[in-house]
């Protein structure tokens, strides 16, 4: 893994992407072929992964494909039912095949094309295709499944995905027809194929990297490596790593994008899609030829002003803060009216009716008690055994762990008259043995510890770590945790592989019987037992943070082990009519700063003078507003409000993907502003 960059060994991606380096690398596995990089791109993998799954045979000629020239202009990733046809742009619906082949197929289905061509020649090559009955035979002996289906497939089919191509046309023609009273002809509808023309077009996929290159910049500190690379001959910034949605603000590129398209700009890409690729290149020629550009800009300052603006956008969430409400139920009963019994449905007492908003806990965990065994001094083995012999309340409670010794001891507790401290003072004047005569000062114990127990899938997550989660798992006779540790072992302790397919198929033969789940467990914590069941609070339990501010110096807070409030503590203060401000402590001289997720904070600098912030001024408050994500304990943690998702996960936003400092290290909850957000986007102190 260490000649992949950012490589996770756990990760299936990460591993094809070894698995392609390896194969493309030269002898001394330092230098790779020219067309792969130590970071191979999510379409060179996928490449490598169809060249793989059709054993390195075209589908339609049946000639070798040489992993030296897989990555060339020579062969291409091409659809066996043409997108133009069937949107499908799934994983089924590709294979690879000659570039020459590609372009002839056209928009014919893989069996529409052989059909009609089998057995010729590709013009312009000596490429013979495969006839027909041929064409079947291989795909029947290399392919299965759904990709099987699809090269043999003599219709188009018409299942979800037409039907939900046919939806979308119904709902944007409705749209329509719901807006002409307002709009009248002015709604125009786009596809996200023409807005990525003209973003390109546009120079706005320039723009879009300038925009997200201080975020790639940033983290090859972090990483200490390069992850930026520029084009020389076109200066073109290229990311080494994959940048697809990783910031809110791509939403508002493409509305800005969109919100400048004419129908002019529609019906011209439109009909360049139903030319052929011959007709495009003499459409396009003629065009170049007379002097006319293909697309103007909206205006002549568009590109640099959606720089601007686009930097200035503050990203703003919808909160979620409404989590308890009076519920509203209904329930029939028998009412008398006009003198008669009839039923009818009636509303229950709202005063007694609370509905939460939220999940309060995971999946419930079982009780599970465990055998443990520890040595203990004498005296307290002793009590321990008299209160199980004399005062037995249940199977659970501790006693001496030897079964000879225990008797001796049940012995000499009877022999005392069931008389603790006789038997305590008998045991002063004589010496209580063992088997071997040697005088005993501390006696094993066997007692039973309480854990958390669910039932869990075997898969790919069950590494070394989780196998040991097993009850007993130490235990030499525990055949299941032997059989997983060495089936694991078998595979390198690959989870991935050893517990999934093929894998597990082994495994059920060396169980004898298909076992697909197993019992683990865990310490119970602060888990919550409710009539014999464990419940843990669900992910984002913690919904309010308290942080105190002195009234007279706003850097002057106090943060508690109670600031962070549970959904728990707000139904019984909603239980209690208590308001949200009332939750927490009441601190004489500090007012409280009450935060939840998706809160957004403004974070000054050292020595800003809060009072002079100019709230209007999007762009300067842009890189200094972050958005809360959650909290725990006195711990609370933030991103910039505008990411939307790591570039690399536990790299550039902390091992957690979130942080509790802003970028230029300075612990937030000591210094934020909360803010207010309208409807317009304009942001001030709360």
């Amino acid at each position: 893994m260490k000649h992949i960059k950012n490589a996770n060994p756990n990760s299936e991606k990460d591993i094809e992407k070894l698995r392609l380096w390896e194969e493309t690398a030269t002898p001394d596995h330092k230098k790779a072929m020219p067309k792969i990089s130590t970071c191979p791109t999510s379409e060179e993998i996928e490449k490598y992964l169809l060249w793989g799954e059709q054993n390195h045979i075209s589908p339609y000629t049946g000639k070798v494909i040489p992993l030296s020239k897989l990555f060339t202009n020579e062969y291409e990733v091409e659809h066996i039912i043409p997108r133009s046809r069937y949107f499908d742009n799934s994983f089924a619906n590709k294979t690879i095949a000659e570039a020459s082949v590609n372009k002839f197929k056209g928009d014919l289905t893989a069996y529409e094309f052989i059909s009609s061509y089998g057995g010729t020649i590709v013009p312009g090559t000596k490429i013979k295709l495969f006839a027909l009955e041929e064409f079947k035979q291989h795909i029947d002996g290399i392919f299965k499944g759904k990709k099987k289906e699809y090269f043999l497939k003599q219709e188009i089919p018409k299942d979800f995905i037409n039907r939900q191509l046919q939806e979308t046309r119904y709902i944007t023609r409705k749209l329509g027809e719901l807006l002409y009273p307002i709009a009248k002809d002015d709604v125009v509808f786009t596809t996200g194929q023409i807005t990525a023309e003209l973003k390109e077009n546009w120079g706005l996929i320039r723009v879009w990297k300038e925009i997200l290159k201080p975020r790639f910049e940033r983290l090859e500190k972090i990483l200490g490596e390069k992850i930026i690379t520029i084009n020389k001959e076109t200066n073109e910034i290229i990311f080494n790593i994959d940048d697809k949605r990783i910031d809110h603000r791509h939403h508002a590129l493409d509305a800005l994008v969109i919100a400048a398209t004419t129908r002019e700009h529609i019906r011209y890409l439109n009909s360049l899609n139903a030319a052929n690729q011959e007709d495009l290149i003499k459409i396009k020629y003629q065009l170049v030829k007379k002097g006319i550009r293909e697309f103007r800009l909206p205006w002549p300052s568009f590109t640099k002003e959606a720089k601007e603006h686009l930097n200035s956008v503050i990203v703003s969430f919808k909160k979620k803060n409404r989590l308890v409400q009076r519920g509203y139920n209904k329930y029939q009963k028998w009412v008398f009216e006009n003198g008669k019994w009839v039923k009818k449905f009636v509303l229950q007492d709202r005063s007694k009716l609370i509905a939460i908003r939220k999940s309060l806990f995971k999946e419930p965990f079982g009780i599970i008690h465990i055998a443990t065994y520890k040595d203990v001094p004498l005296n307290e083995a002793i009590r321990l055994q008299f209160e199980y012999l004399t005062n037995f309340k249940n199977h659970l409670q501790p006693r001496i762990a030897d079964k000879n010794l225990r008797h001796k001891v049940n012995q000499l507790i009877k022999n005392c008259s069931f008389d603790l401290n006789e038997t305590l003072n008998y045991l002063k004047q004589i010496s209580l043995k063992d088997n071997k005569g040697n005088e005993l000062k501390e006696i094993t114990i066997l007692y039973f510890e309480e854990y958390a127990a669910k039932r869990v899938n075997i898969d790919k997550t069950f590494k070394l770590t989780k196998i040991d989660k097993i009850p007993y798992a130490n235990h030499p006779k525990n055949r299941i945790v032997k059989i997983m540790k060495e089936h694991l072992s078998e595979y390198g302790n690959e989870a991935s592989e050893a517990f999934k397919g093929e894998g597990l198929e082994k495994l059920y033969k060396k169980f004898g019987i298909v076992i697909r789940k197993v019992t683990t467990i865990e310490d119970v914590g602060n888990k919550i037992n409710l009539n014999g069941k464990l419940l843990e609070t669900d992910q984002g339990g913690n919904v309010f943070f308290i942080i105190y501010q002195n009234i007279h110096d706003p850097y002057d807070r106090i943060v508690t082990e109670e600031s962070s409030i549970s959904i728990l503590d707000v139904i019984d203060a909603y239980i209690q009519g208590k308001k949200i401000s009332e939750l927490g402590e009441n601190k004489p001289g500090y007012k409280k700063i009450i935060l939840s997720p998706n809160d957004l904070v403004y974070v000054p600098d050292d020595g800003e003078v809060i009072e002079s912030i100019d709230w209007n001024n999007r762009k300067a408050l842009s890189n200094k507003i972050y958005k809360v994500v959650s909290f725990t304990g006195q711990s609370i943690f933030f991103v910039p409000h505008f990411i939307s998702k790591p570039i690399i996960k536990t790299k550039e936003l902390g091992s957690n993907n979130k942080s509790e400092r802003d970028w230029k290290g300075k612990m937030i909850k000591d210094r934020l502003i909360k803010l207010n957000v309208d409807r317009l986007g304009n942001v001030y102190p709360e």
